[in-house]
């Protein structure tokens, strides 16, 4: 493409980053000794806090790839996917619920959405999901 480095085709070319699809990988196994220990029943996950990691996780990937971002994004999708298997895991293994700050954290994340959509910027919404997180 007009105005690629040498790098940047060269990437593309291979399929894409190496550093983001093993951001990818990693982002899953890191989970692994979570998920186990939940399983186990030594840890018990909160309900209410799993729900808002998966919000933010799930509106940062798609902020991220709505700005462009190609494989950089593998590590946003890798968290929102582990933490919507943990956040299931906790709603049968859990403990908790939604209390009124997971609501307005929860609502935080929402306006962050709102205001991308308003103004057609996708940095809102992860301005809004860092303030949350």
């Amino acid at each position: 493409m007009l105005g690629d480095t040498t790098r940047e085709a060269d990437l593309r070319e291979r399929g894409g980053a190496p550093p983001g699809r093993g951001s990818g990988l990693i982002g899953v196994a890191d989970m692994t000794p979570y998920v186990r220990d939940t399983l186990r029943r030594s840890t018990m996950p909160h309900r209410g806090t799993w729900l808002i990691w998966t919000v933010l996780a799930v509106v940062v990937t798609f902020s991220q790839h709505a700005d462009g971002g190609s494989w950089s994004v593998a590590m946003s999708v890798a968290h929102a996917i582990t933490n919507g298997f943990v956040l299931a895991l906790a709603i049968r293994f859990g403990t908790g619920g939604i209390g009124e700050l997971e609501v307005m954290l929860t609502a935080l994340a929402g306006a962050g959405v709102a205001g991308w959509l308003l103004v057609d910027d996708p940095l809102v919404a992860t301005g809004c999901v860092v303030a949350a997180g």
